[in-house]
């Protein structure tokens, strides 16, 4: 809902009859200024012929959008109106600074991501890299990966047991022959 002038309720009843519109309970602190009760009484058909929920519709040539719901524990409808420039100019502040959050957010969470990314690959890649400058990859070691208890440590000390059984079958085949 709006706090200014564009806000306009009414309630049906489930005959069709209009039972409370909200100018009869504007008071003398009130500036709303709402949609005369004759000017609904006359749209009261179309209206009520609209679906339950949020549309668009024209009374007495301005936009307003209407919202529809059907009272639990009755058989009433509570009927609201705004006018759409009105909302319009209320709501486009907001939309712009959600935009603009949801952007700054969207940085942040991208930025965190990378570095957390490149911290995870790093070791990886390191590992990778030392491996490929290897003369011999049967010289290789990676003393401070193997303490790593993460992923990169288990990698680690995977490449170090195969290159420890590479050792022991090079040795035994060079004592057959």
């Amino acid at each position: 809902a709006t706090n200014d002038s564009s806000l306009t309720w009414a309630v049906v009843s489930g005959g069709g009859q209009l039972v409370a519109p909200s100018d009869d309970f504007t008071t003398l602190s009130s500036n709303y200024k709402q949609i005369p009760r004759a000017t609904l009484e006359g749209q009261l058909d179309a209206l009520t012929s609209l679906s339950m929920g949020a549309q668009r519709c024209t009374i007495a040539g301005a936009d307003y959008l209407f919202f529809r719901r059907a009272a639990m524990c009755m058989d009433w409808t509570l009927m609201a109106f705004a006018r759409q420039a009105t909302l319009r100019q209320t709501v486009q502040p907001l939309l712009m600074r959600t935009l603009g959050m949801g952007a700054l957010h969207l940085a942040l969470l991208t930025l965190l991501l990378a570095l957390a990314a490149g911290r995870f690959t790093r070791p990886i890649v390191r590992l990778a890299a030392r491996i490929q400058r290897a003369d011999s990859p049967l010289e290789l070691s990676f003393p401070e990966a193997v303490g790593r208890q993460d992923e990169v440590g288990v990698l680690a000390r995977s490449l170090s047991g195969m290159i420890d059984r590479i050792r022991r079958l090079n040795a035994r085949q060079a004592e057959i022959l």
